[in-house]
């Protein structure tokens, strides 16, 4: 597995929408999505969510990270003391 590209999004709703029609890299079929983890928040303001992504079909393996601003998950968790 090669460095994952890091794949800026506005929000955390475009993430989750992003992962759930996320396919596979080599076959084009439908993958099962894992959260792994996060990294952040980094200097320009965005956490970076690892994800795993698993063909359904060939079993392929794929390093996904979904970056979306800091500000979005503040305001989601009801949080307005960034």
């Amino acid at each position: 597995m090669g460095k994952p590209e890091v794949i800026e999004l506005p929000n955390m709703p475009a993430e989750y929408h992003y992962v759930q029609r996320a396919s596979c890299e080599r076959c084009g079929q439908p993958v099962r999505a894992n959260r792994i983890g996060s990294r952040g928040p980094l200097d320009n303001g965005r956490i970076n969510d690892i994800w795993e992504l698993t063909c359904t079909k060939c079993g392929h393996v794929q390093e996904l990270i979904l970056s979306i601003p800091l500000i979005d998950l503040f305001s989601l968790l009801g949080d307005d003391n960034k």
